[in-house]
């Protein structure tokens, strides 16, 4: 038997993009600045084939030195190049953010990180110290791009569209948008921290319910076993969710991200995800196990963990983003300008 899923509209996708509950949560989550909206050439720029790289942005990572190195300055070639893209408006914008964050940062696009690209720098993180490197992650990553080439399919299982809407009156035979209003593209720059991955977890909420929460990252972890350490995660998650998401976020079904300091004392909001299968992944539960629990705030909600000892094998995430399997193996979690 399949259980229906509630009604998703379009509300329910823009209320979890960053920039709606971000000024709300802004104190329960890592500092960020949103640049909104992008240039539309900008957005060209990314969704143009080849990887190169804005005027003027700055090295990236350790990969100009050996670009620079294949070239020949004196070739007839070099002057018959296309010209650079240029967006020193944006590029200005992100050295600011830079220096007011400590020159490290990690970018994302609307609802998209490009953490499949994280190969790309030193260190194989999202760690960015100069504007290239903040192109050069978004250019490179596949995630990025599918978010751009979605479009309107992004909308296509919500309930109220594709109507258009002019003056709040849906109108029929219209031709369809690409986009909902309210919605643009638009950068996030977080201010860039190490976050150990055994620290995150997911939350389920159905009908302003928490009924579950798992693991993000899908590994196991000997500490994460202990009982005493899965009530103390639970019930400080319960806590805070009690007192500052419940009664904040405007949604009745939604996922939150979360991310739980070294010691325990702090939690921090990392994203909000639609409760939808076309948006958001369950993790280590299945859709089904999510929309059957009941909605009983009393009993707390189930936990995801694993339990299996074998469960992770030693390999790079999103490897098969980046080059050959054979690769990877060889590569000892070395980045590709290590290589």
């Amino acid at each position: 038997m399949t259980l229906p899923f509630p009604r998703l509209q379009t509300r329910d996708i823009l209320e979890c993009e960053f920039k709606s509950w971000y000024p709300t949560f802004r104190r329960h989550s890592p500092k960020a600045t949103i640049i909104d909206p992008l240039p539309q050439e900008f957005i060209h720029f990314l969704e143009m084939d080849g990887l190169v790289m804005p005027e003027d942005s700055g090295p990236m990572g350790q990969l100009s030195d050996s670009e620079d190195s294949d070239s020949n300055p004196g070739s007839d070639s070099d002057s018959s190049q296309a010209p650079l893209p240029s967006f020193p408006e944006l590029t200005t914008q992100l050295h600011l953010i830079l220096k007011s964050y400590d020159s490290s940062v990690f970018p994302k696009l609307n609802s998209s990180a490009p953490v499949d690209a994280a190969w790309m720098l030193p260190g194989s993180n999202l760690k960015c110290q100069t504007p290239g490197d903040v192109y050069l992650l978004l250019k490179s990553s596949d995630f990025v791009m599918r978010e751009l080439e979605v479009g309107r399919e992004r909308w296509g299982n919500c309930t109220d569209w594709p109507a258009v809407v002019i003056e709040g009156r849906g109108v029929e035979g219209a031709e369809e948008p690409q986009h909902p209003p309210g919605f643009s593209h638009h950068l996030i720059v977080k201010k860039y921290f190490e976050m150990p991955p055994s620290q995150e977890w997911r939350c389920f909420i159905r009908d302003r319910c928490l009924v579950a929460m798992c693991q993000r990252d899908p590994n196991y972890y000997e500490f994460l076993q202990e009982s005493k350490f899965q009530e103390e995660i639970k019930s400080h998650t319960i806590k805070f969710w009690e007192e500052v998401v419940r009664d904040q976020f405007p949604l009745s079904n939604y996922t939150m991200d979360i991310y739980f300091t070294r010691t325990h004392s702090r939690i921090f909001i990392i994203d909000f995800n639609p409760f939808s299968p076309v948006h958001t992944d369950p993790l280590l539960f299945s859709w089904e196990d999510v929309l059957s629990l009941p909605v009983e705030e009393a009993r707390g909600p189930v936990m995801g963990i694993v339990r299996d000892r074998t469960i992770g094998n030693g390999m790079m995430n999103f490897s098969h983003n980046r080059y050959p399997r054979e690769v990877v193996e060889l590569s000892d979690g070395r980045s590709i300008a290590e290589l």
